[in-house]
């Protein structure tokens, strides 16, 4: 409207026209065929449905007709007699009952003096405490102003604790942009050097399949570099962008240098880590001086159990103890050793069954290789199957992709067609069959009492302040489509 500013900024979004006159034709349908319904005598019924839907309003009528009848003479019976006779002697027993003096007890008279008494003293303890200041109130003011003291201390503790580390941020050293990139390329080339000088007398082989293995970890530590920079965080991103555009601006020396928000994090995440490798080390060296004397003591008895069961483990191996038993198994195991050996020097013997089936397997095999070699020269059917199918595959995507195409033109040129509503359109048609509505309630209740028409005429009223407070709710709680396209046409 702004942009334009012409007649066109008070037409409603197409969208919202589209979806809303669908929905409002809808409605307009389901209602002409429920007064269809009540006017037509259900002549849009099937014949059964009709049948017995008036068989079922002709029998209301008449049990209305009966009901009626029944009230304005009333058939008694003997039992009608009976209990009528009955009901009407318990109701004058009741009259006699409230029409007697009230017959009190001691106790009760008792108790209903106690009652009285505490009423007195109540009412006037409430008359005495008129003039005087209720302690609650204070109570309750004191501690409010204590809270609110407490909450403004808190805020000044807050602001002091952000000014001192703007400060500090302040304070930080810049770094440039590539410190830590530096940083890990020198650690790897260090820890290459050390691993070439303690390989000085290695055979050549295993120097260089080491060298390969640091120039992999190079390549990977480059390309995870690479990675980190094009997947880099939001964060990253923002202060990037501006180091860019403070570069741009500047053209300085200075230029080349971290964000200090990034360096922050990074110096902390680097110390943290060097700290917890040097706890380790000194774990390692330092012969559990770190640990508490219990867990010292049982580390070190546990080492020293471990190495004898080591030592015994080995003298074992290098001399076993033969004892009886394990030259009983020993001798066992030989014996079945030379019985194995003697079966396989054994010639094979054959029965004439097992010679059918050998030769029967030998001529399957032999038939088997010459249609392989047959098949060599040929072309696999297989193939030319999956060829088939993929090719019809692709056909059918193909063919759904250009329908699909065809039916959004399609819908996009009717789109284009639909002619554009004023933004009130249906504001302005509840109006109008609101106030249509009043007008035939009023046509049919010309002779009818004021009273009547009063009330009808304050039923429409409200209707129209119901109508209206929707129509300013739905403006505030719209949804996201209508205030996407309400701020489009807005600009």
């Amino acid at each position: 409207a702004n942009k334009a500013a012409s007649t066109e900024s008070n037409v409603m979004p197409v969208a919202i026209q589209k979806f809303t006159v669908a929905a409002r034709e809808e409605k307009q349908k389901r209602q002409a065929e429920i007064e269809a319904l009540k006017t037509n005598k259900n002549d849009q019924m099937p014949a059964a449905q009709s049948y017995f839907t008036e068989k079922a309003k002709e029998d209301k009528a008449k049990r209305d007709a009966e009901n009626q009848r029944l009230k304005e003479n009333p058939v008694t019976t003997a039992a009608g007699a009976h209990f009528a006779k009955i009901e009407e002697q318990k109701k004058a027993e009741l009259e006699k009952v409230k029409e007697a003096p009230v017959i009190t007890h001691a106790a009760g008279e008792h108790f209903n003096r106690i009652a009285q008494e505490e009423k007195e003293r109540m009412a006037e303890a409430a008359k005495q405490r008129e003039g005087r200041e209720n302690p609650n109130l204070i109570a309750t003011d004191y501690f409010a102003r204590k809270e609110k003291e407490e909450k403004m201390a808190q805020e000044e503790r807050i602001r002091i604790a952000r000014e001192a580390a703007k400060e500090k941020s302040k304070a930080v050293e810049s770094l440039p942009a590539d410190y830590f990139t530096k940083q890990n390329e020198a650690r790897l080339e260090a820890e290459k050097q050390a691993a070439l000088d303690g390989l000085k007398d290695a055979p050549i082989a295993v120097r260089k399949m080491t060298l390969r293995g640091f120039e992999e970890k190079k390549a990977a530590l480059k390309a995870q570099q690479e990675m980190s920079t094009q997947q880099r965080s939001a964060a990253t991103s923002h202060f990037q962008k501006k180091q860019e555009e403070a570069a741009n601006k500047a053209a300085s020396t200075e230029s080349n240098v971290m964000p200090v928000a990034i360096q922050k994090f990074t110096v902390a995440a680097r110390e943290e880590k060097q700290k917890r490798q040097a706890e380790i080390e000194a774990l390692k060296t330092n012969k559990n001086d770190q640990m508490p004397a219990a867990q010292s003591y049982f580390t070190e008895k546990a080492k020293e159990d471990k190495a004898k069961r080591d030592a015994e483990n080995q003298r074992l191996k290098e001399n076993p103890v033969t004892t009886a038993a394990g030259a009983h198994f020993a001798k066992i195991e030989e014996q079945k050793k030379a019985e194995l050996e003697k079966v396989k020097e054994a010639p094979v013997i054959t029965h004439a069954a097992g010679e059918h089936f050998n030769r029967i397997a030998q001529e399957e095999k032999e038939r088997m290789a010459e249609a392989a070699k047959q098949r060599e020269g040929r072309e696999n059917p297989n193939l030319i199957a999956t060829d088939y199918f993929a090719r019809k595959e692709k056909e059918e995507k193909m063919a759904q992709e250009e329908r699909i195409r065809i039916a959004r033109e399609a819908a996009k040129e009717k789109s284009k067609a639909v002619e554009s509503l004023p933004a009130d359109y249906f504001t302005k048609q509840n109006e109008a069959r609101l106030e249509a509505e009043k007008q035939a309630a009023l046509d049919g209740l010309k002779d009818a009492p004021i009273a009547v028409r009063k009330m009808t005429l304050r039923g429409f009223e409200e209707k129209k302040a119901a109508l209206k407070a929707q129509q300013e709710m739905s403006t505030q709680q719209r949804s996201a489509a209508t205030s996407h396209f309400q701020k489009k046409q807005e600009e």
